[in-house]
């Protein structure tokens, strides 16, 4: 019969992932009862989301019937043993009641290579990160530790470009906090925002002005260069304010006394003078309506309708 620990065989992704990333390993014996959950289940690359209990059942299934799984990646820690890798066969061993089974003992000696460890098997097997969430941690990486994003997007397989627009967005993100702004926008505002971070008092009011007024992803960038035009803090200024005018008129469909005239005003008074210039040289023939007809009649009725609306609108 086969022993448990016999189980597990070499797996050709975990060990290439481990030499791309300069990690020194070894296969061994792990005793499940020296295993950390609470620190294996937090760890970087699981980004939060629950074990999928389905997977871990079907892999107990697969174990108790003698199949043969890749070894997992495990590190020895202060805080004892931390699974880095393979999180779902190695909850799946505890359910099948194993003792012990077979592993990869890695010994990253650099912190981003601890990081990236579990982040970049994810990416590879398991369930799988998304490209977004890859992307997010690659971002995370050069940030904290300094690194290349051409480098790091590599072993996480993803765009290098979208690498270095996801860092541009997260500092933007974080210039406007430190500028005061409370509030969170979506990340293709943030880029957009991207040019005002020279001006924290200028970026701050921008990043208020969209999220007080719901401003489309689609206008920030044409927003953006218009309050560059202003060539000081004041000009800028200004150009926010005279959009939070524009809008506010917008909305509630009135100007301030002394301010720029309403939307609606100005579309009523161009709509209605321009009717009466128009009817005053049109002729019912050039209209070509039968009299009496459907048409004429429902064009009599609609006409009763607007006269009472514009009665009670002049009073």
């Amino acid at each position: 019969m086969i022993r448990p620990e016999e189980q597990w065989i070499d797996d050709v992704k975990a060990e290439s992932t481990l030499k791309e990333l300069g990690v020194q390993f070894k296969s061994g014996k792990l005793n499940l009862a020296d295993v950390n959950w609470k620190k294996t289940l937090e760890n970087f690359g699981r980004t939060g989301r629950a074990l999928n209990q389905d997977r871990v059942e079907d892999y107990a299934l697969g174990l108790l019937e003698g199949d043969k799984f890749p070894r997992p990646i495990a590190i020895n820690t202060k805080d004892g043993i931390v699974i880095y890798a393979g999180v779902h066969r190695t909850k799946a061993a505890v359910a099948a009641e194993l003792k012990a089974i077979g592993v990869y003992y890695a010994d990253p000696q650099l912190e981003h290579q601890i990081r990236m460890l579990a982040g970049v098997t994810n990416r590879k097997e398991g369930l799988g990160t998304t490209r977004e969430e890859a992307t997010a941690q690659a971002a995370h990486i050069c940030q904290e530790f300094g690194l290349l994003p051409k480098d790091v997007a590599k072993r996480y397989r993803v765009n290098p470009k979208t690498v270095e627009k996801k860092i541009s967005v997260d500092n933007v993100r974080r210039k406007c906090a430190e500028a005061g702004f409370k509030g969170s926008l979506p990340e293709t505002v943030y880029a957009a925002l991207f040019k005002l971070t020279k001006n924290y008092t200028v970026l701050c009011k921008a990043a208020e002005h969209i999220q007080k007024y719901k401003v489309a992803s689609t206008e920030c960038p044409s927003f953006t260069k218009s309050i560059l035009v202003g060539k000081t803090e004041s000009e800028q200024l200004a150009v926010i304010d005279k959009d939070a005018r524009r809008r506010s008129v917008a909305t509630n469909g009135h100007a301030p006394r002394g301010r720029m005239p309403s939307l609606r005003r100005t579309t009523f008074l161009k709509l209605f003078r321009g009717l009466l210039r128009y009817a005053t040289t049109l002729t019912f023939e050039q209209l070509q309506v039968e009299k009496e007809s459907d048409e004429h009649k429902e064009l009599r009725k609609e006409w009763r309708e607007l006269r009472s609306r514009l009665n009670k609108i002049l009073g």
